[in-house]
């Protein structure tokens, strides 16, 4: 039992570290701040892909979610160039 509340609690923080690291991708691209945007989005990616491997997320929602913040960026760029 005490190993299962441990483990549930770091899935939980790394969880929310994954939302926070996506929202703040997703607040750069509505303000329109192409450079920290980016930099957001390589920190998402990263962690998304940390999360995938030691599944703490599944790795085809850690993709689904690379996918769509990439989207993001992209149309981002489109509309600045």
């Amino acid at each position: 039992m005490k190993q299962n509340r441990v483990r549930n609690a770091r899935n939980r923080a790394l969880r929310t570290t994954v939302r926070k690291r996506c929202k703040k991708v997703a607040k750069t691209v509505k303000e329109g701040n192409l450079p920290e945007a980016q930099t957001a989005f390589a920190d998402a990616v990263k962690i998304l892909d940390k999360m995938g491997d030691k599944r703490i997320l599944h790795k085809n929602a850690a993709a689904r979610k690379k996918s769509r913040l990439s989207k993001m960026l992209k149309k981002l760029k489109t509309a600045q160039a």
